[in-house]
């Protein structure tokens, strides 16, 4: 079991054995102290109640507790709304949220609960996805083949950098899974709420991110998408043309594009800052890629000869320092170089470029698709 390390933390309430009783039994391995005490921000006694007999359709909910059918419904919409469940509307079942991280994210992208929830809510939230255990568990393969003098070679990552839309389009050799817009493309249904990561460290002024959740950098599609448009009531459906718009002012900052790592792309893609995202933390405390992503095919060349050395890309280079001025002109890293194509589509003089170093199976035809998995779609 995970226990957090939160410096600072207040006890101020006291919390009811079911929550306790929701978190032993789809949380074991988290801290048993700490998530009862985010659930309590969350949701009512009752629907914690509810929660404890997930995977199960309303009606066996209902006769199990003994209750009528429409107030356990109540309940589950609570838990729904609040984004600690998800509805397999294939087959009527109900599930609770897949992991730590995803029973606080869903219901932060809603700006309404967040204001019920209020500051507390968030401290805690941050605390865990700072804490020193937290971060750790991204590097600790790592760190353990490295004390033991031995190669540690990782799975795929959950996260895999998608290239900038403009640094790549133009590119012979590129895949549909790392080409933005064809991926936008494909999609039946789009949708966007504002980043759940930027809300909880609340390191940057997200007030560029909008007041509504189309206005928002967090896209999500398929069943995701729905989930968040049908289910939780937030925000709506959008056209491809809206999101690329959306993502048009994301151009100039050191936000960089995170998909599943994985051919087949399903569920969404975040769009990340240097100050909020916990897997680029972890990244580079250990000044390497942790299991948690990975870099793009790509890496960026310079062109010499155009190169003014103005210092704009290594300004805005959001890993490792992997672009540098030496001598007046910018030199790349490739070693570090994470391939996500910012420093390209911001150079004043077209100085760089991207190009092609890693073979098509650098890509897992069937990776990880971390935000999918993260509805836990009862089966």
């Amino acid at each position: 079991m995970t226990h957090y390390s939160i410096p600072g933390y207040v006890v101020d309430c006291k919390v009811e054995k079911e929550y306790y009783d929701v978190a032993a039994k789809f949380l074991a391995d988290n801290d048993n102290f700490y998530v009862p005490r985010l659930l309590k921000y969350m949701i009512s006694v009752e629907a914690a109640k509810v929660c404890c007999e997930y995977p199960a359709t309303a009606e066996d909910i209902a006769e199990k507790l003994g209750w009528d059918v429409e107030t356990v419904e109540k309940y589950i919409k609570e838990s729904i709304v609040s984004g600690l469940a998800h509805k397999n509307h294939a087959n009527g079942k109900v599930n609770f949220a897949a992991s730590i991280v995803n029973i606080a994210d869903y219901g932060i992208v809603n700006p309404e609960l967040i204001k019920k929830w209020g500051k507390g809510f968030l401290d805690l939230v941050k605390g865990i996805r700072t804490s020193d255990e937290y971060l750790g568990a991204y590097s600790a393969k790592w760190k353990e083949a490295e004390a033991a003098g031995e190669e540690y070679v990782a799975p795929p990552a959950e996260f895999r950098i998608l290239p900038k839309w403009k640094a790549i389009k133009d590119i012979p050799g590129v895949m549909p899974c790392e080409n933005l817009l064809d991926i936008l493309m494909e999609q039946e249904h789009i949708s966007s709420v504002r980043c759940m990561c930027r809300t909880v460290m609340r390191n940057d002024d997200v007030a560029w991110e909008g007041e509504l959740p189309e206005e928002g950098h967090c896209i999500k599609f398929g069943k995701v998408a729905e989930h968040f448009v049908e289910d939780m009531e937030l925000g709506r459906y959008m056209s491809v043309e809206e999101v690329m718009k959306n993502l048009e002012m994301l151009e100039d900052k050191p936000n960089y594009h995170m998909i599943g790592n994985s051919r087949e792309v399903r569920g969404g893609f975040c769009n990340c800052c240097t100050d909020c995202c916990d897997m680029r933390m972890a990244a580079m405390e250990y000044k390497k890629f942790s299991d948690g992503i990975m870099p793009s095919r790509f890496v960026t060349v310079v062109d010499q000869e155009s190169c003014i050395g103005c210092g704009k890309c290594a300004e805005l280079c959001p890993f490792f320092e992997s672009i540098k001025i030496v001598d007046g002109k910018a030199v790349v890293n490739e070693e570090t170089c994470m391939g996500c194509g910012i420093c390209v589509v911001n150079c004043p003089e077209k100085a760089l470029s991207m190009i092609i170093n890693k073979p098509v199976s650098h890509i897992p035809e069937n990776g990880p698709q971390h935000i999918l998995d993260s509805l836990n779609l009862a089966e």
